[in-house]
């Protein structure tokens, strides 16, 4: 079945290349600019998979648009890609016959786009939605992992700490390093020491989190702790390294019921 994807930033952008790449065939990627255009058309086109890539508080507005533009949606898989929202928030097209799903990749876009490849790709919707996402995964040499949606909020929430929440923290750490008269080369330097004890810290993950644990919260070196604290330059760092001292009990518990 052809796709049509809404959306054209990131996500969408990657999803129309992962598609061309994998052979599935594209029938239309649609801007925000001409998606008035694409609407008027949209009673005309036979049914497709159609994915919506686009913001999460947007999808209910969209939902609505796309139902009011066409009163029959049998035949049609409209899936989205939030990682949060579960597929009911396509109601409005599930009313009118259409099957409907989530797809979301566990993977960071920029503008570089990475291979889908052993990408881990949730799901949650109809069987029938989702059963065309698990055939796009399986194209895709992806890993599915199938989700309810009172479990979509929390998978995202983790997803949430180990990207965006690592560059937070490594955001925060050239802060520090700045305010402790670090520049130009040095810094360059420090930073590069950074991203290649991050990267240690990923491999040590693959095999165990416990494995990966290490440092002064690991020994606790209480002193070194307190000293770390005070280099914080700011109170809003101050209350991440706090919040991370806070967290190390999660590890150590863990590692001593694995014991």
């Amino acid at each position: 079945m052809d796709w049509i994807v809404i959306g054209t930033g990131r996500l969408g952008s990657a999803l129309q290349h992962w598609l061309t790449n994998a052979g599935t065939p594209m029938r239309a990627a649609v801007s925000h600019a001409k998606l008035a255009a694409w609407l008027k058309r949209l009673p005309h086109e036979p049914p497709a998979v159609l994915f919506l890539a686009v913001p999460d508080d947007a999808l209910p507005a969209l939902a609505r648009r796309l139902a009011a533009a066409r009163r029959d949606w049998r035949g049609w898989c409209v899936l989205h890609g939030s990682g949060t929202r579960p597929a009911s928030v396509l109601a409005p097209l599930a009313r009118r016959s259409a099957s409907i799903a989530s797809l979301h990749p566990m993977m960071t876009l920029t503008r570089r786009t990475p291979s889908p490849r052993k990408v881990v790709f949730s799901i949650e919707g109809d069987p029938v939605a989702a059963r065309a996402a698990r055939a796009q995964i399986r194209r895709w040499a992806g890993q599915e992992l199938p989700l309810t949606p009172q479990a979509k909020a929390a998978y995202h929430l983790a997803a949430t700490l180990v990207g965006p929440g690592a560059v937070v923290n490594f955001a925060a750490a050239e802060a520090i390093l700045t305010h402790a008269g670090l520049s130009g080369p040095r810094l360059r330097t420090a930073r590069a020491g950074l991203v290649q004890l991050l990267r240690a810290t990923a491999a040590n993950l693959e095999q165990a989190t416990a494995t990966a644990w290490t440092g002064p919260w690991a020994r606790g070196d209480r002193t070194t702790i307190a000293l770390q604290r005070q280099q914080m330059p700011s109170e809003a760092l101050q209350k991440l390294y706090d919040g991370l001292t806070a967290a190390c009990k999660l590890v150590t518990t863990g590692s001593k019921k694995k014991r």
